[in-house]
C-alpha cells in the first residue's frame, strides 16, 4: 500500500497469484490474503483504490473478471483495477509513456503501447514454447551446456564445476536426480545467478548463453516496435534476470541497435509496483510529482529489495 506522495504504507506478501499456476482459487486466494496482509500492516481499515498486475490477466482484460471479485471481498465498495503483469510493467518502466517494455524474470515477455493507445505483447508463451532470456531458460541453457561438455559434444566451461558446488555431487551424473526433483521454472530459474557468476567471472559457454537470450529478447522488442509502428521508441526493462547487469544489458543493447536502430534502451523509471501506484493515482484523477516519484522509488527499494524476484 502507498500514498499519494510516494510513502510505503504497508506490506503484504503471500504465495504465488499467477492462476496459470496454480489454478484460479489459489490465486485469487493469495492476492486477497496479500492485500489483507497489506492493511494489516498499515493499520489502516480499508483502501480507496486497488490496482493490481497479474500474470492470469491478459491485455484484453480477460482473467481481470476473478481477480477483481476476490479484491473487492476484501476492499468493500473500494475500487479495483485488474491488469495484466506486462501492463503495470510497462507503466512502471516508462512512466505512462509510450515504447516497449521487456520483462525478464522466471519467465519472460515483450509489451509495447503507441500513441494512439494500440498494444502489442510478444512471447509470454511460457517454459515448454518460449520464455526467451528468462532465468528459467538460462538454467535449462546451462544444464545442457555442462551436460554436453561432459560428454565431450561441447565446450568445456565452469559451469560444470559450478552446478558440482552447488548441488554438492561429485560428478554431474549425480547432479540428474536432484535437477529433474523439481523442474518448475520457479527451481530451475533459481540457478540463473549461478550461470550470471560464471559469466562474470569470464566463461564463454555462460557468456554465450547471456548473449543468446538478450539478442532473443531484443528480436521480440523489435517485433513490437515494427508491429506498433513507433519511431525511435524508448525501450525499458524489468525483472530480476536485468540484476545481472552489464553481462545481459550490454549484447540486448548492441542487438536492439541492430534489430531496430531508432530505438533507446533505458533504465525503468519504476518498478512493476510503481506502474500498479501510477495505475492507482490514474483512477484518482491525481498526477504525482517528481518529487513524489522519487520518492516512491526510493521507498520501495528500501522495503522490498531483495524480496521480491
Amino acid at each position: 500500500m502507498a500514498s499519494y506522495d510516494g510513502r510505503i504504507l504497508g506490506r503484504g506478501v503471500s504465495g504465488p497469484g499467477n492462476a496459470f499456476a496454480v489454478g484460479w482459487n489459489a490465486a485469487t486466494a493469495n492476492l486477497a490474503d496479500a492485500l489483507a496482509r497489506a492493511l494489516d500492516d498499515s493499520g489502516l481499515r480499508r483502501a480507496e483504490i486497488a490496482a493490481v498486475g497479474s500474470a492470469s490477466v491478459e491485455p484484453s482484460g480477460e482473467g481481470s473478471r476473478p481477480i477483481r471479485a476476490a479484491i473487492h471481498r476484501v476492499l468493500g465498495r473500494g475500487r479495483v483495477k485488474a491488469l495484466g503483469d506486462m501492463q503495470i510493467a510497462l507503466e512502471g518502466a516508462l512512466g505512462g509513456g509510450v515504447g516497449v517494455v521487456i520483462v525478464s524474470g522466471t519467465g519472460s515477455v515483450v509489451f509495447g503501447r503507441n500513441r494512439s493507445g494500440a498494444t502489442f505483447k510478444v512471447g509470454g508463451w511460457g517454459a515448454v514454447m518460449g520464455d526467451e532470456g528468462s532465468a528459467q531458460w538460462i538454467a535449462r541453457q546451462a544444464l545442457a551446456g555442462a551436460a554436453h561438455a561432459v560428454d565431450g559434444t561441447g565446450p568445456r566451461t565452469r559451469l560444470v564445476p559450478t552446478f558440482l558446488r552447488h548441488f554438492r555431487a561429485r560428478s554431474l551424473h549425480g547432479t540428474v536426480g536432484l535437477v529433474y526433483r523439481d523442474t518448475t521454472p520457479r527451481a530451475l530459474g533459481a540457478l540463473a545467478p549461478l550461470v550470471v557468476g560464471a559469466a562474470r567471472e569470464g566463461d564463454g559457454v555462460a557468456r554465450s548463453i547471456l548473449r543468446r537470450g538478450g539478442e532473443a529478447l531484443a528480436a521480440q522488442a523489435a517485433a513490437a516496435i515494427r508491429r506498433l509502428r513507433l519511431r525511435a521508441p524508448r525501450v525499458s526493462y524489468q525483472g530480476s534476470v536485468f540484476r545481472a547487469g552489464t553481462v545481459i544489458l550490454t549484447p540486448l543493447r548492441r542487438a536492439l541497435q541492430g534489430f531496430a536502430p531508432g530505438a533507446t534502451l533505458a533504465p525503468p523509471l519504476l518498478p512493476p509496483l510503481g506502474g500498479a501506484w501510477l495505475v492507482g493515482l490514474e483512477m484518482l484523477h491525481v498526477r504525482p510529482t517528481r518529487a513524489a516519484i522519487a520518492a516512491f522509488r526510493r521507498n520501495c527499494h528500501d522495503a522490498f529489495e531483495g524480496r521480491m524476484g
